[in-house]
């Protein structure tokens, strides 16, 4: 069985709000637990789960075969994520994007850090979603 990123995101949210609510129990009742330790290696993001989060903010497929505004500027946004929160390399990045040159992703990435200098919307819209990828790493590592 297949579980989509998004799904995956939804599970890992309810869990969170569980235990957040467990831990508030906790804490009123003054209950006394041994620390849960995981020995698993810290989960780490991956391209396909920015795109994803990326899709889902811009309500848009950043792989479509387009030239649009609204779809180039979601994939420039894509690619700035993608090269900031993982390891991938431009080739990779341009891979996952469906993009056929490494140099397009170096441009997009610098066209995406141009934009957030020069419109505070779109920029707060970037470092929202930079957020909720640190938040994730942070909860889940």
């Amino acid at each position: 069985m297949k579980v989509s990123s998004e799904e995956m995101l939804n599970i890992y949210k309810q869990f969170r709000t569980s235990f957040q609510k467990l831990h508030e129990v906790v804490e009123q009742e003054n209950l006394c637990i041994e620390p849960i330790v995981f020995s698993a290696e810290p989960k780490k993001v991956n391209a396909r789960s920015i795109i994803d989060l990326v899709n889902e903010e811009f309500e848009l497929e950043v792989r479509a075969k387009t030239r649009r505004h609204s779809v180039v500027e979601a994939r420039q946004v894509a690619a700035y994520l993608i090269r900031k929160h993982t390891t991938c390399s431009y080739t990779e990045i341009a891979a996952y994007l469906g993009v056929a040159d490494h140099t397009t992703i170096m441009y997009s990435v610098k066209k995406c850090i141009e934009l957030m200098e020069l419109d505070r919307t779109f920029k707060l819209r970037v470092e929202k979603l930079s957020k909720e990828l640190e938040e994730y790493l942070l909860n889940l590592s």
